[in-house]
C-alpha cells in the first residue's frame, strides 16, 4: 500500500466498524506539537473567583473586529483522569465521571473511582447551558454552542434531542 505525501498538519482518519466490533480510542501526532495561535478577532477574557467552597469559572467572548463574527463551536474540553491508570492507582487516582446534558438543567461530577470524597461538582449559571457533548478527541467535551459538531454527528448517521444553536456577535 503507497500513501501521497500528506502536505498539511492536520490529519483526520475515519474507521466504520461493523456493528459487532468493538471500538478503541488512539490518538497521535506527525510533526511538531500544535501551538495554536490567538486569534485577533476574537477577545477571550477568563476569570476564577472563589466564594467559599465554590470556584466561579467565567468566560467573556468579545468581537474585536469591526465586522461580525460567528462562533458555531463553543467546547469545554475536561481531560481528568478518566482513563484506566496502573492496577494498582485505579482505586486513588482515576475519576468517574457522571454528566447530564439537559440545556439549563444540565450537571457534571466527577468522584474518585473508590467513592471517597470530595467530589467536583460543575454546573451552568445564568444564560449558559450545555446543549451536546462529545469524547472524540479523548476529553469528555460540553458543547455551550454546537452547530458544527452536531451537523457532523447527524451526517454520520447520529441524532440529537435538543436545541443546537450558534453564537453571532455584532461589531464592535
Amino acid at each position: 500500500m503507497e500513501f501521497e505525501p500528506v502536505r498539511t498538519s492536520a490529519l483526520r482518519i475515519e474507521a466504520r466498524m461493523t456493528p459487532a466490533a468493538t471500538v478503541g480510542l488512539s490518538e497521535w501526532r506527525v510533526g511538531p506539537e500544535r501551538n495554536p495561535v490567538p486569534l485577533d478577532d476574537l477577545k477571550v477574557k477568563m476569570t476564577f473567583k472563589l466564594d467559599g467552597d465554590y470556584l466561579d469559572w467565567t468566560v467573556r467572548l468579545a468581537n474585536g473586529t469591526s465586522r461580525p463574527i460567528e462562533i458555531a463551536d463553543l467546547a469545554v474540553p475536561f481531560n481528568f483522569a478518566e482513563r484506566t491508570p496502573a492496577r494498582g492507582e485505579i482505586y486513588t487516582r482515576k475519576l468517574l465521571r457522571h454528566a447530564l446534558i439537559a440545556g439549563h438543567g444540565s450537571w457534571i461530577y466527577w468522584q474518585r473511582s473508590g467513592g471517597d470524597g470530595p467530589y467536583l461538582v460543575m454546573t451552568p449559571m445564568g444564560r449558559t447551558k450545555f446543549e451536546y457533548f462529545d469524547n472524540s478527541a479523548g476529553a469528555y467535551t460540553p458543547y455551550i454552542h454546537a452547530r458544527n459538531a452536531a451537523a457532523a454527528a447527524v451526517c454520520a448517521g447520529g441524532n440529537w434531542r435538543l436545541p443546537i444553536t450558534g453564537l453571532k456577535a455584532g461589531c464592535r
